[in-house]
């Protein structure tokens, strides 16, 4: 096998990037600590409990062919695709909770990190999203 030279590293440059990965890793951790990630019972829990809350939005972020096949009972939908999606995510009132949904739990879960770095702090990420609901033989809405 091969040696790989050593590149020698100046010990201002190793400060640097110990800095730059603890301040990173600072913001990672604060934007995390805004979210919780539940599961789809947890979320049906949180949306009885919340039921009739003006401060409460179901916020799906599926397409809207993916929405019209079913949804959560008052879920608002806004396309995680839609060249406009931050946009619209911006207008949201950051003093509201939010239950953010998707089919698996990948684009709400990027969509609930953009929202906290963005400074909401009242974040459930569905884990397993849509389809982990329906799994769970939760109520489909289809109108």
């Amino acid at each position: 096998m091969k040696d790989i030279p050593l590149v020698p590293i100046s010990a201002g440059a190793l400060l640097i990037a110990l800095v730059l990965f603890v301040l990173i890793g600072k913001r990672t951790q604060a934007a995390d600590a805004n979210i919780s990630h539940i599961t789809a019972k947890e979320a049906m829990a949180l949306i009885t409990t919340n039921k009739g809350a003006k401060n409460f939005v179901i916020l799906d972020v599926r397409t809207p062919n993916e929405f019209a096949e079913g949804h959560i009972a008052g879920a608002t939908n806004i396309d995680y695709y839609a060249p406009d999606f931050k946009e619209r995510i911006a207008k949201l009132d950051k003093k509201k909770t939010y239950l953010i949904l998707c089919r698996s739990g990948n684009r709400s879960g990027k969509s609930a990190a953009f929202m906290s770095e963005s400074g909401y702090t009242g974040l459930f990420n569905m884990k397993g999203g849509m389809m982990g609901w329906e799994f769970d033989r939760l109520p489909v809405s289809r109108k």
